[in-house]
C-alpha cells in the first residue's frame, strides 16, 4: 500500500493498537456510539475469494469485540497478485444490513498483475464511504483500471425503504388478517 492510501485512511482512522506480527494492517475509529475499522491484507497466497472472505471475517472476530449498542462496520483492502478464483462471490461478502458479528461495508481488491481494482460497496453510504471513494480515486490516479460496483438492497430492505417513505400512515392501527 502506498503512502497516499495510508494518508487517506489515517485522516479519519488512526492505526489500531491491535496489530499482529502478520501482514495485516488495521485502522480503527472507536467512540461510545461508533466503531469502524479498515483492514489491509497483502495476500500472497493462491486462495479463492471465498477463502479470503472467510479469513477476513475470522480476523474481525479475533481482533474486534462488537457491541450491540454501537455495532461495528468495516472495509477491507486486499492486495493480490492475480484475480482470484471465485471472484464472482465478491458481493456475497458485503452485508446489506447490520450483522451482529460486524458489518462488512466494502471491499477493494487490488490485482497487481492486471493493474486493476474490483471494488464493491453496500447500497447505503456511511462513515467509511468517503474513505472508500478517496481510495478508489487514488488508485485511478496511479493508473489502475477501477471497476466499482454497488450491492443493492434485498427485497425486505426495498420494501421497508418504500414503507418508511409513506406519510400519514400509522402502522400501529394496521391489523394483520
Amino acid at each position: 500500500m502506498k503512502s497516499t492510501q495510508v494518508e487517506i485512511i489515517e485522516c479519519s482512522l488512526p492505526k489500531s493498537k491491535r496489530q499482529d506480527e502478520d501482514d495485516w494492517t488495521l485502522w480503527e475509529h472507536k467512540t461510545f456510539n461508533i466503531h469502524r475499522a479498515i483492514l489491509y491484507w497483502p495476500n500472497k497466497s493462491d486462495q479463492t475469494y471465498p477463502e479470503m472472505s472467510d479469513a477476513i471475517r475470522n480476523k474481525i472476530y479475533e481482533k474486534f469485540k462488537v457491541s450491540w449498542w454501537r455495532g461495528f462496520g468495516y472495509g477491507a483492502i486486499i492486495k493480490v497478485p492475480t484475480i482470484p478464483n471465485g471472484i464472482d462471490k465478491i458481493d456475497d461478502s458485503i452485508d446489506i444490513r447490520d450483522n451482529q458479528n460486524g458489518t462488512w461495508q466494502w471491499t477493494i481488491l487490488v490485482c497487481q498483475e492486471s493493474n486493476s481494482i474490483i471494488a464493491v460497496h453496500t447500497w447505503m453510504a456511511g462513515f467509511l464511504t468517503p474513505i472508500y471513494e478517496a481510495l478508489l480515486n487514488s488508485y485511478r490516479t496511479e493508473g489502475y483500471e477501477v471497476g466499482n460496483f454497488k450491492k443493492e438492497k434485498d427485497k425486505l430492505m426495498k420494501f421497508l425503504t418504500k414503507l418508511s417513505a409513506l406519510k400519514g400512515v400509522d402502522f400501529r392501527d394496521v391489523e394483520p388478517k
